[in-house]
C-alpha cells in the first residue's frame, strides 16, 4: 500500500524520510482507515492512518454501507410520500374551510329568510261540490255542504266534495309569505 500522504487524527503529518510504517491491526480499523505505528514518532503509539486517495473523513463522517446508504434512500422517499400528503391534506383543510364558510354564510342566509316567513291563509267558499283555491294558494282543508264528510282534493289546488247533492263546498287556502 502506497502512502503519499497521511492523516493522522484527520490532520495531515509529514513523514520522516525513510520512516518506515509498520501495520499493527491485521485487519483495518473501520471505514477504510489502517492502525500503523510509526518507530520514528515517538509521540503516537498507535495512530489511525487514511490516504486521501481513499477516504480523509474520520470514520463517524465516512459515507454509509450499501444497506444503510439504501434504507436511506428509502427513508428520504417515505420522507418525500409523507410531506407531499401533508401538504396536500393541508390545502384539503384549507378548502374544506372555505366550504365550510360559504355554507354557514348560505345557511345563516336561510335561517334569516325563514325567521321573516308567515303562514298567510283564507278561507274560499262557492256553490256545488267543487272550489279552488286563489294562485299561488294550496288547500290545506275542505268543508261540505249537507252534513258530507267525504271529500278530497282535485289537482293540488281544488277541493271536492264526493257527497251527492252538495250546495256549498269551503276550502281553506293557505301559501307561506315572507
Amino acid at each position: 500500500m502506497e502512502m503519499n500522504n497521511i492523516y493522522v487524527n484527520h490532520e495531515a503529518v509529514a513523514r520522516s524520510p525513510g520512516g518506515r510504517m509498520k501495520r499493527t491491526s491485521p485487519k483495518p480499523a473501520g471505514h477504510g482507515a489502517v492502525e500503523f505505528s510509526d518507530d520514528e514518532m515517538s509521540d503516537y503509539e498507535n495512530i489511525s492512518v487514511t490516504t486521501d486517495q481513499k477516504n480523509p473523513q474520520p470514520p463517524a463522517e465516512m459515507p454509509p454501507s450499501d444497506p444503510d446508504r439504501k434504507m436511506t434512500e428509502e427513508l428520504r422517499t417515505i420522507n418525500a410520500a409523507i410531506s407531499q400528503r401533508i401538504d396536500q391534506d393541508q390545502k384539503m383543510t384549507e378548502e374544506l374551510k372555505r366550504i365550510n364558510a360559504a355554507l354557514s354564510h348560505r345557511i345563516n342566509e336561510v335561517s334569516s329568510t325563514l325567521a321573516k316567513a308567515k303562514l298567510l291563509c283564507q278561507n274560499v267558499w262557492a256553490n256545488g261540490a267543487l272550489v279552488s283555491c286563489p294562485a299561488g294558494y294550496k288547500p290545506t282543508g275542505c268543508a261540505c255542504g249537507m252534513g258530507c264528510g267525504s271529500w278530497d282534493i282535485h289537482t293540488d289546488s281544488t277541493c271536492h266534495c264526493r257527497c251527492s247533492g252538495i250546495d256549498w263546498t269551503s276550502a281553506r287556502c293557505c301559501k307561506i309569505g315572507l
